[in-house]
């Protein structure tokens, strides 16, 4: 119900932003490309031939916007490309690359749809990490951060990329929780398509990859028992295979590689960097020069510590419900995920090296690292995946303290509880047998009760 509740606001949210979300020439392209569902069924066609459209972008985001056309009865065909050459002139919108209201309305409501299942898996991540309030938290603050809200309004596929993450964590931890060889290829399958959304989920399989060589390193220098040796080189295996896994999957969603998987692969991803350094040669202002101006960017932007930010759209509401002017604090939402770094660093350290809960915080990283070291152009829809990280990293540490505080306030009542005569009185002369029964209802005294009563009348 929490999940289902999430996804309802969520989705409302985005839905209630179409209509006022300002036009991006961008929505013009993917809603373009929207034929590319149906032409999966001609995988040596035309469509996937080596040519700009088809070697620009991975398919998987056209793919969707495809099937929500196809399932609201729009045309797979709105619009021709949209040329950015004649930037906001007239010319776009005579030559018919501008998409109509409908086709532009029905492009943004899959976006929104798509949105709103994001965040339900954020919501699934976090809860499986901590707990239902942990998860909550995250899936809450992502619901309503103004850049979600934005870009789930818009024909784009940064939605689908978010979705296809929040896939990757979930498989992630199913994987390390019961490594089988189906949790394993699922995984792989998962990080191919993320990869078929966006190239950068492709590349956490390394980083996958890298954790199953230090439990191979683990099994061939520790001694472990022999049961614990088994479980590392089985994890192992596993996890090193994952970019095997990854690229097959990757390769047989997109047609255009079939023919040279390996050289194709690679002019796109090369195709994907020229690209970036052309945004900042055709706008200098967004050109990012840097490290330092990365994380200078990443301080200083609106769209991460504006009024797109939750903190402010939450101070909003509270305004309009009071009646009072409160301002927004600036960067308020990063300062609070930078707070919970290392939260996420130690429930990684608590469970450990073979422990759900370590892969999926070095995938988190892991990602986060690979948006800010790849970033060269800055465009507001790049900092949509750092706003779905540092949310959940935010409802792990509200997951963690909640729980903490929840044991606190249990054994304060379980303490209550324990002088009464029937406990202290009774617990050494129950047998052995129920013994073992009150151990596992200790945590709740309403059955240790039961069962103390239950003892006594026994013996009597």
């Amino acid at each position: 119900m929490v999940a289902l509740a999430m996804f309802v606001m969520a989705f409302a949210a985005n839905l209630d932003h179409i209509d006022g979300t300002a036009f991006h020439p961008d929505e013009s392209r993917w809603l373009n490309r929207a034929y590319f569902v149906d032409a999966i069924t001609d995988p040596y066609g035309f469509v996937w031939q080596d040519y700009y459209l088809t070697r620009g972008q991975p398919p998987l985001g056209s793919y969707v916007i495809g099937l929500g056309q196809l399932v609201q009865g729009t045309s797979l065909n709105p619009n021709l490309v949209w040329d950015f050459f004649y930037g906001a002139s007239n010319w776009n919108q005579i030559s018919g690359a501008a998409p109509d209201e409908e086709n532009l309305e029905s492009g943004r409501r899959t976006s929104a749809f798509i949105g709103a299942l994001a965040v339900v898996t954020a919501y699934y991540i976090t809860r499986r990490m901590t707990n239902r309030l942990g998860g909550f938290a995250a899936a809450f603050l992502i619901a309503w951060n103004g850049l979600s809200i934005r870009i789930g309004s818009q024909a784009l596929s940064d939605q689908t990329l978010l979705l296809t993450l929040g896939l990757v964590f979930l498989a992630a931890f199913q994987m390390m929780k019961r490594p089988t060889w189906p949790c394993a290829i699922v995984l792989g399958i998962c990080f191919g398509l993320g990869g078929s959304a966006k190239l950068t989920p492709l590349l956490l399989s390394l980083a996958a990859a890298g954790i199953g060589g230090l439990l191979l390193i683990r099994f061939l220098v520790i001694r472990l028992s022999p049961q614990q040796r088994k479980l590392d080189r089985s994890i192992a295996i596993k996890l090193i295979l994952q970019p095997v896994i990854a690229f097959v999957a990757f390769v047989a969603t997109y047609p255009y590689l079939w023919s040279d998987p390996i050289r194709r692969s690679w002019n796109l991803y090369n195709f994907r960097i020229n690209e970036m350094d052309s945004q900042g040669r055709a706008f200098p202002s967004a050109k990012v020069n840097g490290f330092q101006d990365v994380f200078n960017r990443i301080n200083n932007n609106g769209n991460l510590g504006g009024m797109q930010q939750t903190s402010a759209r939450v101070i909003d509401w509270f305004n309009s419900l009071t009646g009072r002017e409160y301002g927004y604090v600036l960067g308020l939402d990063l300062l609070i995920a930078a707070a919970s770094l290392p939260f996420v660093l130690l429930i990684a350290m608590r469970y450990g090296l073979r422990s759900p809960h370590f892969l999926v915080s070095t995938l988190l990283g892991a990602e986060a690292a690979l948006i800010v070291l790849g970033l060269r152009s800055d465009l507001y829809r790049y900092y949509l995946p750092l706003v779905f990280i540092m949310f959940i990293c935010v409802g792990i540490m509200v997951g963690m303290v909640s729980g903490w505080l929840g044991r606190k306030v249990a054994s304060l009542f379980h303490r209550r509880q324990d002088p009464l005569p029937f406990d202290r009185a009774h617990r050494t002369s129950v047998p052995t047998r129920l013994n073992s029964r009150v151990a596992r209802y200790r945590r709740s005294p309403t059955r240790l009760i039961v069962i103390h009563r239950g003892t006594n009348r026994a013996r009597a």
